[in-house]
């Protein structure tokens, strides 16, 4: 709450665009998952030929939870409402915890291993986007100066 103005950070405009950014973004991660899910279901026959692995079933599966998890934060984001932010939060943690379980557990691809520093740094960076456009780290800073 900005004591000379009166305006808390969740009123502004400018949290709305940010909140906006926000659910772009997932919306953009959900069409990725799901199609990495559509993917896997077509060339199925072709991944099991040539021993895919992990194999085709995973792939679909953990495309379809990664779009379903960042359709719903998307969807509870663009709703606006403040009460479901938290889970918001949640889901975008969840996320980002199953994709590097995926990296460092089952992909273990030596290309993706190369950028970890870069990519760990963008998962940081986007966690932090996303407590700040929900309104979650002002609310938490301004606890803390108390």
């Amino acid at each position: 709450m900005n004591k000379e103005t009166g305006a808390s950070f969740s009123g502004g405009c400018g949290m709305r665009f940010h909140r906006l950014v926000l659910a772009l973004v997932l919306l953009a991660l959900a069409w990725m998952g799901l199609g990495r899910a559509l993917w896997a279901w077509t060339d199925r026959d072709l991944l099991a030929r040539y021993g895919a692995q992990p194999g085709w079933e995973y792939l679909m599966v953990t495309g379809g939870i990664g779009a379903l998890l960042a359709l719903s934060a998307a969807g509870l984001t663009l709703w606006g409402n403040p009460r479901w932010f938290r889970i918001v939060f949640l889901e975008v943690v969840i996320w980002t915890g199953l994709y590097w379980a995926d990296l460092l557990f089952f992909s273990r691809s030596g290309e993706a291993l190369l950028n970890l520093g870069f990519t760990l740094g963008v998962s940081i960076a986007g966690l932090f986007y996303a407590g700040f456009a929900l309104d979650l780290l002002p609310a938490l800073f301004s606890r803390l100066r108390r």
